[in-house]
């Protein structure tokens, strides 16, 4: 992480400081985290390509939140590869809205 704006520090209850310079999947991933989500980003940062995967964070105080992650590539003119940009959306609500429907309905 090189920068992360102020709604991911509040919502992670890191400082700028404390996750700068770390892994944003290490930093935010836990024992729950869907394995294929990890893989798919893994899978992304060494091809060098973009990746869409709905995955579950870990906050610092270790509680949880659903997010839709968008990786993408930022490249020079010349096609190099200088850093991801990631979006991360909490899609928490839906995720808990779709879950007790389901259980609703059953």
């Amino acid at each position: 992480i090189e920068w992360a704006n102020q709604a991911f520090l509040e919502r992670n209850g890191y400082t700028a400081p404390e996750v700068r310079g770390q892994v944003a999947w290490t930093l935010l991933h836990g024992q729950d985290t869907p394995l294929d989500a990890v893989e798919a980003i893994r899978d992304a940062l060494g091809a060098g390509h973009g990746c869409r995967v709905e995955t579950l964070n870990y906050a610092k105080d270790r509680s949880t939140y659903w997010v839709s992650l968008h990786l993408q590539p930022v490249r020079e003119p010349d096609g190099t590869l200088t850093y991801f940009l990631g979006i991360a959306r909490d899609i928490s609500p839906e995720r808990r809205a779709s879950e007790q429907l389901e259980h609703s309905e059953r």
